[in-house]
């Protein structure tokens, strides 16, 4: 978080929004102003410097609002809260299904081996969780290459879940970024 993702936060904490953010790197937050937005507007779960393991539990928690909760919409930067809600999903119905859980290691990936290990341990908790944040989605902006690939293979493939704005090529992306490249990975809920 950067200062100006603070002042993004907090603006749209005073149009209604419920927000909770985590980062979208493990290096990317500014201490400072991830303590401020805490203490005074929005749940925050990101310090600069975490672990791969710390990420993905900052990522998983900004998403988990609660027994049958779970965001409106999510602000994306590279996709990672879209991926877990969209690897969850495909876990759960195959443990529905087959009664087989995630396997960890199924992948030499050192990373999508924890995303699977975090899935695998929330079945335990609620098997249906990232059924019901699926179905309580409007959708999703995703601002990078990366992301935005991710959401076109998703949608060429018929396994996109929710709608998906790509603000990577927008005209206003590009107008933002040349005063100020800051990075953004937002969970927020509008009541």
């Amino acid at each position: 978080m950067t200062i100006q993702t603070a002042v993004l936060i907090e603006t749209l904490t005073a149009l209604g929004a419920e927000v909770r953010w985590c980062s979208c790197n493990i290096f990317s937050t500014q201490d400072h102003a991830a303590a401020a937005i805490a203490r005074d507007s929005a749940s925050v779960f990101a310090w600069k410097g975490e672990t791969l393991e710390e990420y993905w539990w900052c990522t998983e928690k900004a998403l988990d609002w609660g027994p049958g909760g779970g965001p409106d919409l999510i602000v994306d930067d590279g996709g990672d809260a879209t991926l877990l809600i969209h690897e969850g999903v495909k876990a759960e119905e195959e443990y529905e299904r087959s009664g087989k859980l995630p396997d960890p290691d199924s992948t030499d990936n050192a990373e999508f081996k924890i995303v699977l290990r975090t899935i695998k341990e929330g079945l335990f908790v609620d098997p249906k969780r990232y059924r019901k944040m699926k179905e309580r989605l409007v959708g999703v902006s995703e601002e990078t290459t990366t992301g935005v690939k991710r959401l076109y293979q998703m949608q060429a493939n018929g396994t996109l879940l929710f709608p998906a704005i790509n603000v990577n090529d927008s005209v206003t992306k590009s107008k933002v970024q040349v005063q100020d490249p800051f990075v953004l990975h937002l969970v927020l809920s509008v009541s």
